[in-house]
């Protein structure tokens, strides 16, 4: 893509895919990934823009979740917690030199305090360490990690908030993946008129439906209740997924799960924990996969499509996919969402139709209808299948 001629969206994009993938030990690979987003930066600064702070803060969780996810994997395998045990840290990392800059250190490190500490830590780094060092992933010595903690006031908060909404609105289109802050400065500037004060060009790139935003706000107000939060799990909630991401990618599967089964053991009611840790299941214990699922769902767990994908991906009795057909009709039917749900899942490719991959998907309903058609064959109504192919094509013309 050239540069030159690039939205500041696609800007955003190329270097969000970069971070979120920490590249193969070696100097190269780390200075070619250093080199590229310096070269956003610029493209940015070209704009107009502050391209440093909009990478620095508004992609701050690609900066702080891999440090977090990596020493709270050390943590939890040090400290023995069954299961978690042979947990393996990022070797693309220095966590031990993370966790020494921190000082954390000793065998009776609590959990939930030593994240809170290292998120409070991290977000000084994320403020004021020089880019080079935050793209690089490269601890410093734990005086200047304090210092630079401490240093944070209100107005280095605010800043940092209001960039994290500009990237978001332009890289992030599913809502529900949004922070509270940003939901409602942009409820504030949609719908109340509010200034954005931000540069025209990163408001003029992007507009959200009015009414799927405010029931996103409702439903971000009404989810972050009072346990989750006094348990610290909001903080590193994060942090986790990312971690446990990076390894389903590497098909560690067993060690993803026991991250959420752990997080789910802090908070037995959240559905979004429930939901993870089903979706981690998925293909070694998909019995276990469904009967989590159902809770999520009955905790109701949003959104609904991706819950229900995930259902069918581990559907495997005939009553079981009769029971996801049923409820994904009326789904369909009642309560489809009224825009596309971008999503991670596990994906059938066509050349291994039994074995599953990761993948990013732009729209979990189409793949959702795909899936429901391909399970109806399976049950041989063909009419039922006839009828979830219809509804993906709607889907695709609607896109377009």
């Amino acid at each position: 893509m050239d540069l030159a001629t690039a939205t500041i969206a696609d800007l955003l994009r190329m270097v969000k895919s970069v971070l979120e993938v920490p590249p193969d030990d070696g100097v190269a690979a780390w200075d070619a990934r250093t080199a590229f987003v310096r070269t956003i930066g610029l493209a940015l600064d070209r704009r107009g823009l502050d391209g440093d702070s909009l990478i620095r803060h508004g992609l701050a969780d690609l900066f702080q979740a891999p440090i977090l996810g990596s020493v709270a994997v050390s943590l939890l395998s040090e400290a023995q917690v069954p299961g978690l045990d042979r947990l393996e840290v990022d070797p693309d990392l220095n966590v031990q030199g993370w966790r020494d800059a921190m000082k954390l250190q000793g065998p009776r490190v609590n959990f939930s305090e030593a994240m809170s500490h290292a998120l409070y830590l991290t977000q000084g780094w994320v403020t004021f360490a020089p880019l080079e060092t935050l793209v690089r992933m490269q601890p410093v010595a734990s005086e200047e990690l304090d210092q630079w903690a401490r240093s944070v006031d209100e107005s280095s908060r605010a800043a940092a908030a209001t960039y994290r909404w500009a990237v978001l609105r332009l890289v992030e289109p599913n809502l529900e993946n949004w922070d509270s802050t940003s939901l409602r400065k942009e409820y504030r500037h949609t719908v109340m008129a509010v200034d954005a004060e931000l540069p025209a060009s990163l408001i003029a790139e992007a507009s959200l439906d009015k009414d799927e935003l405010a029931h996103a706000v409702a439903r971000k107000s009404l989810t972050e209740d009072e346990v989750r939060v006094q348990a610290g799990w909001n903080d590193v909630r994060e942090a986790v997924v990312k971690q446990a991401k990076m390894l389903l990618r590497q098909g560690r599967c067993a060690e993803a799960a026991a991250l959420f089964e752990f997080l789910l053991g802090q908070a037995p009611a959240d559905s979004w924990l429930r939901n993870n840790f089903a979706f981690c299941l998925i293909t070694t214990r998909p019995g276990d996969a469904y009967v989590f699922l159902r809770d999520a769902q009955r905790l109701s767990y949003k959104p609904i499509s991706l819950l229900l994908y995930n259902r069918a991906c581990c559907a495997g009795t005939e009553t079981q996919k009769r029971e996801v057909l049923f409820d994904a009709n009326r789904h369909w039917l009642e309560d489809l969402e009224s825009v596309p749900v971008p999503a991670f899942i596990w994906r059938r490719p066509a050349n291994a139709p039994y074995d599953f991959q990761t993948a990013e998907t732009l729209d979990v309903r189409a793949d959702l209808g795909i899936i429901a058609a391909s399970l109806a064959t399976e049950l041989g109504d063909m009419d039922r299948a006839d009828i979830w192919q219809k509804r993906v094509a709607e889907l695709g013309a609607i896109a377009s």
